[in-house]
């Protein structure tokens, strides 16, 4: 790493614009699909724009879909810090290296566990079986994937200007996004609706899809 890096952060202020600053020095980010690098495809390699170390390769960078660059891997895994993200139910680094090391099926098994209800895995085994198919994708997709996971923000601050009609629907037994939490986000977006759906949890569009389907056609039928 460059002996740039051991300047104060009075210096560090100067050297950066403030959107840098914010990000590279207090853990910010770019608002999703603004950054410069979204959907670039050139060939070549990603630096610190502080202290100019090699951090990835376009060789290595994938659409998440996300709104943010995403990379299945380090360019020198010396210079790439990865913290363990114990935040909501994942545990996101760990689970990235047990894909690399045992395969997905462990880590999907695991989800599933997180994903869907009690009583969708106790009563409805085919929609067990179809989640864990849809979830069975190529080791370094998965690997990627929980990579952007890991760096997208909270979005809490935006919900308040979202101006477009909007229903916010959750499962009862939801454990990623419980109930509380998608109440509170139906509460900041201007006149949304909120449904909250039985006997489901993460996945309800798969776990009860007559009643999904029922809710998302009423408020479609309502604009």
């Amino acid at each position: 790493m460059s002996q740039e890096a051991n300047r104060s952060e009075e210096e560090w202020k100067a050297s950066l614009s403030p959107d840098q600053y914010r990000v590279l020095r207090e853990k910010g980010t770019e608002r999703p699909f603004t950054g410069k690098y979204v959907n670039t495809k050139d060939d070549g390699t990603y630096l610190c724009a502080a202290c100019g170390a090699e951090l990835f390769t376009s060789t290595t960078k994938f659409d998440s879909g996300t709104g943010w660059p995403s990379f299945t891997e380090p360019a020198n895994a010396e210079n790439v810090q990865l913290i363990p993200d114990r935040s909501h139910f994942m545990k996101r680094t760990e689970q990235q290296q047990q894909v690399r090391e045992q395969g997905t099926m462990a880590v999907i098994d695991t989800l599933l566990d997180t994903l869907l209800s009690e009583h969708t895995q106790e009563l409805r085994p085919e929609v067990v079986v179809e989640a864990r198919r849809l979830m069975d994708n190529p080791a370094a997709g998965f690997v990627g994937a929980l990579e952007a996971m890991k760096s997208r923000p909270d979005a809490t601050p935006w919900l308040g200007t979202i101006d477009v009609p909007t229903l916010v629907l959750v499962g009862d037994h939801d454990k990623p996004s419980p109930p509380e939490v998608a109440r509170a986000m139906h509460e900041q977006i201007p006149g949304s609706g909120f449904t909250l759906l039985p006997n489901a949890g993460h996945l309800t569009n798969l776990e009860v899809p007559d009643v999904f389907n029922q809710a998302l056609g009423d408020f479609l039928e309502g604009l």
